[in-house]
C-alpha cells in the first residue's frame, strides 16, 4: 500500500494525473482498469477523477454522473486508446443496481473504470483474466489536507 497527503484539491488532481500515468505505464494496455474511490462525501473523490482522466489523455472536461451514473470519455495516452468511464455509485445500494444501470457492457479490456463509492463492486461483476484492480481511499484530516491510501492489485484480491 503506498500513502500519500495533499493540501489542496490541485495537488489532489496532480497526484491522480501522476498515478494514472504510471499504472498505463506499468500494466500496460490489454488491461481492464477498475480504480475503486472511497471516502466521505467531500473528501475529493471527483478530484481525483479529475487528475487521472487528464492523466489517461481524457480532453474533455469531467462532469459529475451523480444524477445519471455513468459518463464515458474517449482517451489516447500514447498509443493506447480507450474508454475511460466514470461511475458514481453515491445513491446505489447493491451490486444488482450496478447491473440495472448498465455497467457490465463498459468493463472490458482497454477501458479504465473509476467509480466513486466503489465499495459495491465485486469480482462476481468484474471477472476479467486481465484486470488491473486499484483501491483509493481518501480520507480529509484537517484544513483541506487528504491522506489517499493507494493498494494495487493484478486480478481481484479478497
Amino acid at each position: 500500500m503506498s500513502l500519500f497527503e495533499t493540501t489542496s484539491a490541485a495537488a489532489t488532481m496532480a497526484l491522480a494525473e501522476k498515478l494514472m500515468q504510471k499504472w498505463l505505464q506499468l500494466y500496460g494496455a490489454e488491461n481492464c482498469f477498475v480504480v475503486l474511490l472511497t471516502g466521505d462525501y467531500g473528501a475529493g473523490k471527483t478530484h481525483f477523477v479529475k487528475g487521472a482522466a487528464k492523466g489517461a489523455g481524457v480532453l474533455n472536461e469531467i462532469v459529475s454522473p451523480s444524477y445519471v451514473y455513468i459518463r464515458e470519455y474517449s482517451f489516447k495516452y500514447n498509443e493506447r486508446v480507450g474508454n475511460f468511464v466514470h461511475v458514481d455509485a453515491w445513491r446505489l445500494k447493491t451490486e444488482q443496481d450496478l447491473r440495472d444501470i448498465g455497467l457490465e457492457k463498459y468493463i472490458r479490456h482497454g477501458n479504465i473504470i473509476v467509480m466513486e463509492w466503489g465499495g459495491l463492486l465485486s469480482k462476481d461483476l468484474v471477472n476479467l483474466p486481465k484486470l488491473v484492480k486499484i483501491d483509493v481511499k481518501i480520507t480529509e484530516v484537517a484544513d483541506g489536507k487528504r491522506h489517499i491510501a493507494v493498494e494495487e492489485s493484478r486480478g481481484w484480491n479478497e
